[in-house]
């Protein structure tokens, strides 16, 4: 028997994502994501070998997409601010979708079935990402946008933590900055004093 087109896997990732963001992961049946996918429950199983499983992949689900973008962000015109700008909305973007996730994953802690493969596979993400930004921030440092006063990755990575911080802000539903406010703060942090 073999797999049905990939545009299944897809859908089932696209209301999996829905659904373990509106609710909890204990909460989130099967059934209600192969529905909202609008295939049979068993079609899950042909891509997923759990619902943990399926809750990794939803955490992992289109980085490369979002490497992509990045980078044409990073090639495009315009000043190293306005493309921090852009990269920020879309890490904001990124975040805003799978940020229920990642807070579902830190309350449960090391019960959380597969967390140690889901962390060694963000953790991997996660340098990645501090690599792309950090060619955006040396390239301010270059053309005296940013003071250089911190590193290019020293600056990638407080970017990083700046939306960590936004995760854990709503999870405990504490009011976050807007991604304008963020580069906007972090302009004025890199550049020039």
């Amino acid at each position: 028997m073999g797999r049905p087109p990939f545009d299944k896997r897809e859908k089932i990732l696209a209301a999996a994502i829905d659904c373990f963001s509106t609710q909890s992961f204990q909460d989130v049946k099967l059934d209600r994501v192969a529905e909202q996918a609008k295939v049979a429950k068993g079609t899950i199983y042909l891509y997923f070998q759990s619902k943990e499983d399926l809750f990794c992949e939803c955490l992992l689900h289109d980085h490369d997409g979002i490497y992509r973008r990045a980078e044409a962000i990073i090639a495009g015109k315009g000043t190293a601010a306005a493309r921090l700008q852009k990269l920020v909305d879309l890490q904001a973007e990124a975040f805003a979708r799978k940020g229920p996730m990642i807070q579902q994953m830190i309350q449960m802690g090391p019960t959380f079935p597969l967390k140690s493969a889901v962390i060694t596979r963000v953790h991997a993400h996660l340098r990645r990402v501090v690599d792309i930004n950090s060619r955006l921030f040396r390239e301010g440092i270059d053309s005296g946008e940013f003071s250089g006063r911190f590193s290019p990755r020293q600056m990638a990575v407080i970017l990083l933590q700046v939306f960590d911080l936004n995760v854990k802000f709503r999870m405990f539903q504490v009011p976050a900055l807007a991604p304008r406010d963020v580069s906007a703060a972090l302009v004025k942090l890199f550049g020039h004093q």
